[in-house]
């Protein structure tokens, strides 16, 4: 039989693997398609929209959204790692 300091050891283990997933739900690819409907939603040249750059930052996802031919227009989606909620919209010229 396994001791009790080896199960608590093994406990710890799964813990600590386990755990990091549990946070967040919405991994890139799903926020990058909820920018990407944000878009199509709200703006009336939403295929003229790229996404640029997706990045994590604590909580959320921060999707960069650029309009071709024009890359100093910009839009960055904040997106909820857990619900997958919009938290935030900023745009502007980056130039």
């Amino acid at each position: 039989m396994a001791s009790k300091r080896n199960i608590v050891l093994l406990c710890s283990l799964l813990i600590a693997l386990l755990l990091p997933g549990c946070g967040n739900r919405i991994d890139v690819e799903q926020a990058d398609r909820i920018a990407e409907n944000y878009v199509q939603e709200n703006e009336s040249d939403s295929d003229e929209w790229y996404i640029s750059q997706s990045e994590s930052n604590g909580q959320n996802w921060v999707i960069h959204i650029k309009l071709f031919g024009n890359d100093c227009e910009i839009k960055v989606v904040y997106i909820s790692k857990k619900s997958g909620s919009i938290s935030d919209v900023r745009g502007g010229n980056e130039c």
